[in-house]
């Protein structure tokens, strides 16, 4: 089978030189030809997954490169996604709060800084815990060789054989479901989280040992829940078409800021997906159509996760910290937050049960 560059070639050999407009229609026609083999053809997006992260010569992780979703400090340098709709409200009667969101992506990998302040934090190495890292390729062979220079540093990153960029998002996504599935075996509970997020991983613990358990769960999936989200068709960078998605609303999914599986669901949608025709929002593929068709719940997460106009208090009033639960800072949380958030958390001894937080 001929790839994109030999099948213009062929095109290229076989135009003659004067026929500038016939060539240009020919590739107009032929991209459009590539654009809906990449989105319709199962088999192609398998063997890709299949070729992201198998080991060439060993197995142990310090041979990949692997990165969270990462954003970067300067409005400037990301693009911001829809706003989601508002959440319910977290009680029924006063006092209650509602959410929503929105996601911001760089398709830069260069976010080192974010990487360090995660392993000096909440992902620093203990026992219990094993923090990996996971991007696509990059262009750019200076980002390349600054990567690889982490990676012989700390042993913590793994990369995927796609382009780093939303749209390839799905393959990422996949990617952690398999990497989990080969590599980590031995796992209780899969975290995956974007590295703007802090986890206040004390309470953390505690929640899945002590009311959860130590031997890990089934049938578990544990996120901020997004529920009647409409499908985008015009004026959004996440516009759909009805050819890729017929229904005027996603299916209810997880956000994927941070998403915590059993090693069940993990194995039972990395199957599911190698059916499933390939879409190009991972949310919405992997933990709404796809799991909807395994019939697997949501438990929504989102009481436990701490909004921004707490933040500040949370790290300057301790009677707030002594008395409020969360699981999660806020969402795209700035670094120095990250630390001051740590400072907070990393010498709690009190717990309190939260599972009947979770809906």
């Amino acid at each position: 089978m001929y790839n994109e560059d030999q099948l213009y070639g062929l095109i290229d050999d076989k135009t003659n030189d004067d026929d500038t407009n016939q060539l240009t229609r020919l590739k107009e026609v032929l991209q459009q030809f590539l654009n809906k083999l990449n989105a319709l053809d199962t088999t192609r997006y398998t063997k890709l997954l299949k070729t992201t992260i198998s080991p060439s010569t060993s197995t142990d992780a310090q041979d990949f490169l692997f990165k969270f979703k990462k954003r970067q400090e300067s409005d400037e340098e990301v693009k911001w996604g829809a706003w989601t709709n508002w959440s319910t409200c977290s009680v029924s009667c006063g006092k209650g709060r509602k959410i929503r969101w929105r996601h911001c992506r760089s398709n830069a990998p260069e976010n080192y800084n974010r990487r360090k302040s995660i392993r000096e934090t909440w992902g620093n190495k203990q026992a219990q815990i094993e923090v990996l890292f996971m991007l696509g390729s990059v262009t750019d062979s200076k980002v390349q060789r600054e990567l690889e220079e982490e990676n012989k540093k700390y042993q913590d990153i793994v990369q995927g054989a796609f382009i780093d960029n939303y749209r390839n998002l799905t393959y990422k996504h996949v990617m952690v479901l398999k990497y989990a599935i080969y590599h980590c075996p031995q796992a209780k509970y899969i975290l995956k989280t974007d590295d703007d997020v802090f986890v206040n991983m004390p309470t953390m613990l505690n929640f899945l040992t002590l009311e959860l358990s130590p031997h890990g769960a089934k049938n578990f999936l544990l996120c901020p829940k997004q529920e009647y989200s409409p499908v985008m068709r015009s004026n959004s960078k996440w516009v759909v078409s009805v050819s890729e998605y017929a229904e005027p609303y996603y299916p209810p999914y997880c956000l994927g800021i941070v998403i915590m599986y059993s090693p069940d669901v993990v194995f039972s949608l990395y199957q599911e997906l190698q059916k499933s025709k390939y879409f190009w929002i991972d949310d919405v593929l992997v933990t709404g159509i796809a799991r909807k068709k395994l019939n697997i719940t949501i438990s929504n997460v989102y009481p436990l996760v701490l909004s921004g106009d707490m933040t500040e208090k949370v790290t300057h009033d301790k009677n707030i910290t002594d008395t409020l639960m969360f699981l999660y800072g806020p969402i795209d949380v700035m670094v120095t937050q990250i630390y001051s958030l740590y400072a907070v958390v990393k010498n709690g001894t009190s717990y309190k049960c939260i599972l009947s937080l979770i809906k």
